[in-house]
């Protein structure tokens, strides 16, 4: 597992100075509310209660790093942790002082926080599989890696208008969601040199984009100058001032495509050469097993008992197991022997979904996070249920969805095959939670396409509305078929019910 104790330390030491400023009367309540979400310590609903978010660097754990997630989670009385799409943990429930001795205790084994909120350059999402994908260019993991270093030791890197998300994808199936980054890079290889197809300007939430083609081969060497240049122009071309138009996509609308590429590229050209050291902590060596097991508890909540279980099972294998943090709140184990894998699966399997809904994506939500709206954990929870009762055929006609609970996209709903957004309507006056529902997202090779709204639908409702469309989906004979291409050929159908629950 990679670590900057350096960094870890230096934040932590700025996150007590900044809750001891705030408890002497220096820092005023919103100044502080600003400032905390650097070092991704956020207000829960609970009013004195706070969220701590630790970054896991490229997502990539290990077994001792496990055991340091579960130590701070046992000592303060915790009974699960929270996984989430950017591949960190967080922790919730929280009093003020209570985060700033995690913050601490993390630090002191080389885990930061800062950078993993607030306005800054946020963690560097891998494919959780780098390094042992089929038809993949190059193993991209040591130099997100490198990436990670080079932003922990940047002041640049966490002083910008808004956050900064930079993705690095192996092959062009883009399982990192390069091409929805503020800076993406796709490997390539052009006459024997290794490189990058890069992309810029990208994003979710509000205002969804697809990122721009930069250009279509960036030398190896060269990755880490861009990526201090794409900080630069951002920090100069940011806007400073309105924070829903503050970012780096912003500029490109503002800008135009055209002027916003050519920006981004004459930044990188005036920046020298910056050394690539490729990190290898956390890499296996030689050769790889090619057997894995994918965990994924609905809404990406992890209960300490079941990962102190993985963690001892996992320590009795032979050689060197991957454990790593996956953009769909999993956990996927890897380097394993197929017996290792298939004996782990079974042990596991009441981690692992039995239908893909049970598989789904979901935020925390309004039960915890102060700018949330809809419920999406007990919405899943609810959706799982109602499922359960239903033949086996209609349990496995649906995708994954991917919840969140506002336009922030935290679950990626835009670019889902069934995504939904939470919101309050208003029905006779009075406010009911609602999900707007979002059909027909993807991001693959292909490109990124972002699904069409449906309309609103009450969250009391989403249950047996997601039944009838298993069914509906089921009597067209499409059952098995890929939900995308149900809907391509059953669209009409399909727009006429939710048609029909929409309010």
């Amino acid at each position: 597992m990679w670590k900057h104790r350096d960094a870890a330390a230096r934040g932590a030491a700025e996150y007590k100075g900044m809750v001891e400023a705030f408890k002497e009367g220096s820092l005023t309540p919103e100044q502080f509310a600003k400032g905390r979400g650097l070092y991704g310590v956020y207000a829960q609903r609970v009013p004195g209660t706070y969220m701590v978010r630790v970054r896991i660097p490229g997502g990539i754990l290990d077994l001792d790093g496990l055991e340091l997630v579960l130590g701070a989670a046992r000592a303060r009385g915790l009974l699960k942790v929270h996984a989430t799409t950017r591949q960190d943990i967080q922790f919730h429930g929280l009093v003020l002082e209570e985060t700033v001795r995690l913050v601490e205790d993390l630090a002191r084994s080389g885990l930061s926080v800062k950078g993993s909120g607030g306005n800054g350059a946020r963690n560097v999402a891998l494919p959780p599989e780098a390094g042992f994908l089929e038809g993949e260019v190059f193993d991209v993991a040591p130099h997100g890696l490198a990436v990670e270093r080079h932003l922990q030791e940047e002041p640049l890197a966490f002083s910008l208008p808004r956050k900064f998300k930079i993705a690095l994808s192996p092959l062009d199936a883009d399982p990192a969601g390069a091409r929805i980054a503020d800076l993406g890079l796709i490997a390539r290889i052009r006459d024997g040199e290794r490189g990058f197809c890069a992309y810029a300007g990208g994003g979710l939430g509000r205002n969804p984009k697809e990122s721009l083609l930069l250009v279509d081969f960036l030398p190896e060497r060269r990755l880490l100058a861009l990526v201090r240049g794409t900080l630069e122009f951002f920090a100069r071309e940011g806007d400073w001032k309105d924070r829903s138009k503050a970012r780096l996509r912003h500029i490109r609308d503002r800008m135009g495509d055209k002027a916003f590429g050519e920006g981004i590229l004459a930044a990188y050209a005036a920046t020298g050469d910056i050394p690539l050291v490729l990190e290898e902590e956390g890499i296996p060596k030689g050769r790889r097993r090619k057997g894995s097991v994918s965990l994924r508890p609905p809404g990406g909540e992890y209960h300490l008992g079941e990962l102190e279980q993985v963690r001892r099972h996992l320590q009795e294998l032979p050689g060197p197991v991957c454990l790593r943090l996956t953009n769909n709140q999993g956990l996927w184990v890897g380097n394993l022997g197929v017996r290792e894998a298939r004996r782990f699966a079974a042990a596991f399997a009441s981690l692992r979904p039995r239908f893909p809904l049970e598989g789904s994506l979901g935020c925390v939500g309004a039960s915890i996070c102060s700018i949330g709206i809809g419920k999406p954990q007990e919405t899943l929870e609810a959706v799982v249920r109602r499922f359960l009762l239903e033949p086996p055929a209609i349990r496995r006609a649906l995708p994954a969805l991917q919840m969140s609970g506002c336009p922030s996209s935290c679950a990626r709903h835009q670019v889902a095959s069934i995504g939904c957004m939470g919101r309050i309507k208003k029905i006779d006056g009075s406010p009911v939670p609602a999900y707007t529902l979002f059909l027909g997202g993807s991001m693959d090779g292909a490109g990124v396409r972002m699904g069409d709204a449906y309309g609103e639908i009450r969250a009391v409702d989403l249950p047996d509305f997601l039944v009838a469309l298993a069914r509906l989906k089921v009597e067209a004979g499409a059952g098995e078929v890929d939900f995308d291409r149900f809907l391509e050929e059953q669209g009409e159908a399909v727009r006429e019910m939710a048609d029909r629950w929409k309010v």
